[in-house]
């Protein structure tokens, strides 16, 4: 797992699952809806998740923890066997972030 931060918050995690499949990954979400889309040469699919309105939680300089909001959208794509899931709270990236991200990975 990649979390990324902005401001002392996390913007973007990013999860790494080699050995298992893209559908089995898009299960492990509880989506109310769901888009795919186009990335090049791959096609994968934006999920938005079901939030249960969690409040965020403030970073706990302490333990060196930066604050964090419950994730509401993952981009899930597949490349060399690896599944990608890309998740923001919706405030921090927006899906075009998500978008530019992918193609990034997948471009190494």
């Amino acid at each position: 797992i990649i979390n990324m931060t902005k401001d002392n918050r996390r913007c973007v995690e990013i999860v790494e699952r080699p050995s298992t499949s893209l559908p089995d990954v898009l299960n492990d979400y509880r989506a109310v809806g769901s888009q795919a889309v186009n990335l090049g040469d791959t096609t994968g699919t934006m999920l938005f998740l079901s939030t249960s309105r969690i409040p965020c939680v403030s970073s706990n300089e302490k333990w060196n923890l930066p604050g964090f909001c419950e994730i509401a959208t993952v981009l899930a794509f597949e490349a060399d066997g690896v599944v990608y899931a890309i998740g923001a709270d919706g405030s921090n990236a927006t899906d075009g972030e998500l978008i530019l991200m992918a193609k990034d990975i997948l471009a190494q």
